[in-house]
């Protein structure tokens, strides 16, 4: 048997061997503790700074809110006092108030309304379709003075599904004009007016 007294290791040797040891046992502390701690943190850290873009991303749309919303309500008073729209407070109101005028046009122009109906209301984009539909007795040389007196107005008003027939029971008098020829016109007469959605 040999004797390991004989060949005794080196001081320098078994410190090599230690600090080889030490290495061997921090590199594995570092590879399987350390590196993914700390790219856990990097991750972390590029998580917070994009948070923190996203809060002054946020901060500067709460500040133009106040702008925002008094453009809004500009462009509203806009729409509100632009001509052509109906600026009745309800979409009911402002049929009635057409019903109201349309009577009183075929009136001042020899005629009787026979019939008046509200039609149901329609959202269109960001306004709300008032319509009536009439059925009036007139003249018939006075149905274009009506019909653009109906048209040349504000708020505009829209005239679709126009019937003109002959009144059924008439018979023409002696003397009488081809103008004084009573008709029935039927139409749907509509406005528009802004949607107070989201008012």
């Amino acid at each position: 048997m040999t004797d390991l007294r004989l060949y005794p290791f080196s001081s320098l040797l078994r410190r090599s061997a230690a600090v080889a040891i030490l290495i061997a046992v921090g590199g594995t502390l570092w590879g399987g503790l350390v590196a993914p701690l700390a790219e856990e943190l990097d991750r972390g850290a590029v998580e917070i700074e994009q948070l923190r873009d996203q809060a002054r991303r946020y901060e500067a749309a709460a500040a133009r809110l106040p702008a925002v919303r008094r453009l809004v309500a500009a462009t509203e008073q806009a729409f509100a006092v632009q001509p052509g729209f109906a600026t009745d407070a309800t979409p009911s109101v402002a049929a009635a108030r057409l019903q109201a005028e349309l009577k009183q046009l075929v009136e001042a122009n020899g005629g009787t309304m026979r019939l008046a109906q509200e039609l149901p209301g329609t959202a269109e984009q960001s306004f709300s379709r008032v319509g009536v539909r009439v059925e009036f007795l007139l003249p018939s040389g006075k149905l274009q003075s009506v019909l653009h007196a109906v048209t040349a107005r504000s708020p505009f008003v829209f005239l679709e599904h126009v019937q003109i027939r002959s009144q059924e029971s008439w018979q023409q008098q002696p003397g009488s004009r081809a103008a004084e020829l009573p008709i029935v016109v039927g139409l749907q007469a509509a406005n528009y007016l802004a949607s107070r959605s989201g008012r």
